[in-house]
This record gives C-alpha cells, sequence and structure tokens, in this order.
C-alpha cells in the first residue's frame, strides 16, 4: 500500500507537470523518509482539487495562449466577429482583402473585416474576402442602404465592413446628411457624396436614391438620366405652398405644390414698363392740353385782309392788329430727354459660393 499511494502521486504529479497546470501541494515528501498517510491524501487531494479547475475541467485560468488553431473558435463558444485584414489589393472597385487575425474568415451574417484601403473607389465596389465570393459594398444612408457611388474608401483610411447575409454594409465614412440636402462650399468642386447644383444631367441608375428623392425627371436629358437644378446665379428660396408670400399675379414663384419644385422665377435684372411708372398729370393752366396764347402784329405790307387771312387762317375784310389765336401742341413730350431705356439690375450685393447637393 505504501508503495502504491507514492505512485499515484508521481503520476498525478507528471501529468500535472506534462499539463502545465500549476497546483501547490500542502506537503512536502523528501527521500528516505516515511510518509504518513494524512500528508499523502492532503496532497492527492490538493491535487484532485487543482486538476478539477483546469482546462479539461471547461473553466480554468490557467491557459494562457492560443497558437496553434487552424479553425477560428466560433462566436458562439466565445471567438470574435471581427477579421483584421492588411491593405487591399487588386482594383478600386473589386478590392481583395486577405484576413490575418484569424486566418480563416467566411461571410457569415454579422461578420466585421477591418483593413486599411488601399485604393479610393470610383463607383460602386465589391469585396472579396479571403476565399469568399465578391460582394457588393453598400453605404448607410437616411434612406436605406445605397450602393457605393465613389469616394466612400478612401486611399490610406481604415475600413470597417460587416456582412449581413447579402451585401458588406460599410460601417466607416457615414455621412449625416440625408440624400437631397443643399449645401453651401466655398470650394470650386463639390465635396465626396454630393454633387454641383449646375443643370447638368445624371444617370438615374448610378444616382438613383438622389432622383427617387427628386421624383421628377426635371428638364429634358436623355433617357435614363435626369437634370439636376440649376442653382447657378440664383437665390433659393422655399416653396410658397400657398402661403400667399409672394402676390405677384401670374409669377411663377407663387405657384404652389410639390410639382412646383425646382421651377424657376424672377430675373436679375427687368426692364420698366409704363404702368410701372408713377402717374404724372402734364397741364397747362388753360386745361387739359399743352397750350400757348401768342399775340402777332402783321406789318404794314401785310394789311390786306387776304393776306392776313392766309398767314393766320382767319376771315374777313379790312386791317386789323395785334391778333390773338390759341393753339393746342399735340407732339410728344419726353421727361428724360427721350433717353434709350435700359434693365434696372434687381440683384443685391451677393456673396458667389457653390451649391451642392447630397446624393
Amino acid at each position: 500500500m505504501r508503495r502504491v499511494i507514492p505512485g499515484c502521486i508521481f503520476f498525478l504529479l507528471a501529468t500535472q507537470a506534462q499539463a502545465a497546470v500549476p497546483c501547490t501541494l500542502p506537503f512536502q515528501l523528501q527521500n528516505n523518509t516515511v510518509a504518513d498517510a494524512t500528508q499523502v491524501m492532503a496532497n492527492y487531494n490538493a491535487i484532485i482539487t487543482c486538476l478539477q479547475g483546469a482546462a479539461a475541467a471547461g473553466v480554468n485560468n490557467d491557459i494562457t495562449s492560443l497558437q496553434a488553431l487552424t479553425t477560428p473558435i466560433a462566436p458562439g463558444l466565445g471567438g470574435t466577429q471581427t477579421f483584421t485584414g492588411g491593405t487591399s489589393t487588386s482594383s478600386a472597385n473589386a478590392q481583395v482583402i486577405t484576413p490575418t487575425v484569424p486566418a480563416n474568415f467566411s461571410a457569415s451574417p454579422g461578420y466585421k473585416i477591418v483593413f486599411q484601403a488601399g485604393f479610393t473607389n470610383t463607383g460602386p465596389t465589391t469585396l472579396q474576402v479571403a476565399s469568399s465570393a465578391a460582394t457588393a459594398v453598400f453605404r448607410r444612408t437616411t434612406d436605406g442602404q445605397q450602393a457605393l457611388q465613389g469616394g466612400e474608401i478612401v486611399l490610406g483610411s481604415i475600413v470597417e465592413a460587416v456582412f449581413d447575409g447579402v451585401r458588406y454594409q460599410l460601417m466607416s465614412n457615414i455621412s449625416p446628411f440625408p440624400v437631397g440636402t443643399v449645401l453651401d462650399t466655398i470650394a470650386a468642386n463639390p465635396d465626396v457624396g454630393f454633387l454641383l447644383l449646375d443643370g447638368s444631367c445624371k444617370s438615374t441608375t448610378t444616382f438613383n436614391a438622389l432622383f427617387m428623392k427628386m421624383g421628377s425627371t426635371v428638364g429634358s436629358c436623355t433617357a435614363g438620366n435626369f437634370q439636376l437644378p440649376d442653382g447657378r446665379g440664383k437665390v433659393i428660396a422655399m416653396l410658397d405652398y400657398g402661403a400667399g408670400n409672394i402676390t405677384v399675379a401670374g409669377s411663377a414663384c407663387a405657384a404652389t405644390g410639390t410639382g412646383n419644385l425646382y421651377n424657376l422665377c424672377g430675373s436679375q435684372n427687368t426692364t420698366l414698363a409704363q404702368q410701372n411708372l408713377p402717374n404724372v398729370d402734364l397741364q397747362a393752366q388753360s386745361g387739359n392740353g399743352v397750350s400757348a396764347t401768342t399775340s402777332m402784329s402783321p406789318s404794314t405790307g401785310y394789311a390786306n385782309s387776304a393776306v392776313a387771312a392766309n398767314i393766320f387762317g382767319t376771315t374777313g375784310s379790312g386791317s386789323f392788329q395785334n391778333p390773338t389765336f390759341t393753339t393746342t401742341i399735340n407732339g410728344h413730350i419726353y421727361l428724360n430727354n427721350n433717353v434709350t431705356q435700359t434693365p434696372v439690375f434687381n440683384l443685391p450685393p451677393t456673396l458667389l459660393l457653390n451649391k451642392q447637393v447630397k446624393y
């Protein structure tokens, strides 16, 4: 019996050493010393208790690293859903990522890939992670998931994308602006994700979210395209919606209803019509006409009444002196010396910036 117990203890100690389980024994037994059964059993029970907390028991704190796993631990068993890759390769709109930690990636819902962009995308983009199929990347907007348009993945930036079971959703570079938001910019070119309001035609497919938000094929673009509102040189005002804030009869600005969105009204200058001028009553003292009274004295050579009649339009005979007559002027009377009219400039002092719309 004395030989069996030490043998069991030796086996347990050897097992402990092989598993690298740190156990502490209450008694240190020495060679050539008779072991007391109480001490031997205390050591034995201590080893049993220690091994019950080892890895095989499922609850332990003795594993400090896993160096040789060939299959990642499943997220349901405590593994990670985040995979880290290096720099993307291949091309701007078909980027490839090779995960490094963990290495074995599968396209499963909720799995996330984090990588550094090796390109700036210029249009709709796919990601191929490890051996999984190339899959479209969508951006998140206030109007739902939309295909990338270009510029959402920027060279050198850290990109985070999550697989939702159908596509990758881009978690980085999320714009806080809803599609259709119009902003001022001091730049000559639009920011990433924006288009200048320059009246140009855009594809209803490429910019589908903006097209659907506008809800109209504004302008006269070719099939499959729609026209952006032209904000160049114009002041932007809100649609009146029947509030009566614009009361000029027949003005396009006074039109109401969403069907009148993007209408152009007003102008930078105008030419005044007669009805735009103030009423001025030009009249002489004698009445509504412009009159003048003139006295004329015929010379001796014109004393004959017939001659006088030819000159003054009078009748009769004999001589006369200092006849008077009244004549009415029926010609034009100009207030401004008959100058050529030019348009009146309506535009107040204005700071010019670019207008851009979120697509």
